[in-house]
């Protein structure tokens, strides 16, 4: 088997830890290629034999990592970071998450994925994410209009800043700060949260996830707009493109830390301190 490290070097004692790594996997009797995030083109190149992703970095890393992987390829995510709602492990405990693989004791987090159609006249453009897509206008302060369907049924003409589809994964991350609820990450649920909504009804909204949201930017619209993915890559949007997002069928597997619980990370991440001054 071959365990393939996906590290971004930009943090500090990443590349140290690549040789630890190796050793270790030797030790195994598993082979181990290395690919730096910096480098990574749109899509990592995977044999068969790679059975275990580790990253090296940030929640950066993983939703760098996600958006590139074809299958449900395992993932031991280490934290060299400072948020880390996503990554599992760290610099410290590292090595329990490869030797839980390795004797088939691993415990995984099957977290949903967004599959974004962005429809032009053109064709048809691909892409996935793992946080969130986010239809925003370009510039400071603008505003722009967006008609939203369900599986076909019109919702409503959304005035906003912004409207962004979210994976509960995500629900941490942009849609938090737009205002948007929190959920938990193995829950199946796709979230659509207005950012900076015109009216105090516009309001987000949570669907189940074998609803097909579709999204299309107002003709009237007198500002560009960017669809931006996971907050990494970003795509124009001509005046006649619309989206499409749904549930991507592949999911995640993050390997789990069985002593890393959710909703202990959520409270010290967010300062929920609880008692009389909360």
């Amino acid at each position: 088997m071959t365990v393939l490290l996906i590290v971004n070097r930009a943090k500090p004692g990443a590349v140290a830890l690549i040789d630890e790594i190796t050793a270790f996997c030797r030790r195994r009797n598993a082979d181990t290629i290395v690919c730096f995030s910096d480098e990574a083109g749109e899509e990592i190149a995977l044999s068969e034999k790679i059975g275990l992703v580790v990253t090296l970095g940030g929640d950066g890393t993983v939703l760098h990592t996600a958006r590139r992987l074809k299958g449900e390829i395992p993932v031991a995510a280490v934290n060299l970071g400072t948020v880390g709602f996503i990554t599992e492990w760290n610099r410290d405990n590292w090595q329990t998450a490869l030797e839980l693989f390795f004797d088939d004791r691993a415990v995984f987090s099957r977290r949903l994925m967004l599959a974004v159609e962005l429809n032009r006249s053109g064709g048809t453009v691909f892409r996935s994410a793992l946080n969130e897509a986010a239809v925003c206008a370009e510039g400071i302060a603008k505003l722009a209009s967006f008609d939203v369907k369900i599986d076909g049924s019109f919702v409503g003409r959304i005035r906003a800043d912004g409207l962004l589809c979210a994976t509960p994964t995500g629900s941490t991350a942009y849609s938090a700060a737009a205002g948007g609820p929190i959920c938990d990450p193995e829950t199946e649920v796709l979230l659509i949260t207005p950012v900076c909504p015109y009216t105090l009804s516009g309001r987000p909204l949570v669907v189940p996830s074998h609803k097909t949201v579709t999204i299309s930017p107002s003709r009237e619209n007198k500002t560009e707009l960017v669809l931006t993915l996971d907050g990494q890559e970003a795509i124009k949007l001509n005046q006649e493109d619309s989206l499409t997002v749904r549930i991507d069928q592949t999911k995640l597997l993050l390997v789990k830390d069985s002593e890393r619980h959710f909703y202990e990370v959520l409270r010290n991440k967010l300062n929920w301190p609880g008692g009389a001054h909360a």
